[in-house]
């Protein structure tokens, strides 16, 4: 059995960049909040549907949403770290996925994201 030392080699021939919509940190200016600059990064990782022990890690209302996993060697910002409106945003496949929770793997040095699907407005 081989013992990696970073998840990478591990992931080696399964990693894909993916961007991120990264909304930057706001404030409240005479009573109104206004959004910091967002930015795009892109970031390595293996992309894959989530499990029902994933979707157990997100809220009960949105456990029958459609959802991914990410594995990165990137830290990705949630939902449960930094709100709803400062989360990463995630695209991948033609879709955007809102990143729900975030574990870091301390044994290979690597992140777990799960990401939900965000539905587009319908008007």
């Amino acid at each position: 059995m081989e013992n990696f030392v970073d998840v990478s080699e591990a992931f080696d021939g399964l990693l894909q960049t993916v961007t991120l919509y990264r909304p930057g940190a706001g404030s409240y200016v005479g009573g109104k909040w206004v959004g910091g600059t967002a930015t795009a990064p892109t970031v390595q990782a293996v992309v894959q549907n989530a499990t029902p022990d994933d979707m157990l890690t997100v809220p009960e209302g949105l456990r029958s949403e459609e959802a991914i996993k990410l594995h990165s060697a990137d830290p990705l910002r949630s939902v449960v770290e930094v709100g709803k409106t400062n989360a990463d945003q995630v695209t991948y496949d033609g879709s955007k996925w809102l990143v729900q929770k975030v574990f870091n793997r301390r044994i290979g040095g690597y992140y777990k994201a799960v990401a939900i699907r965000i539905k587009a407005n319908v008007s």
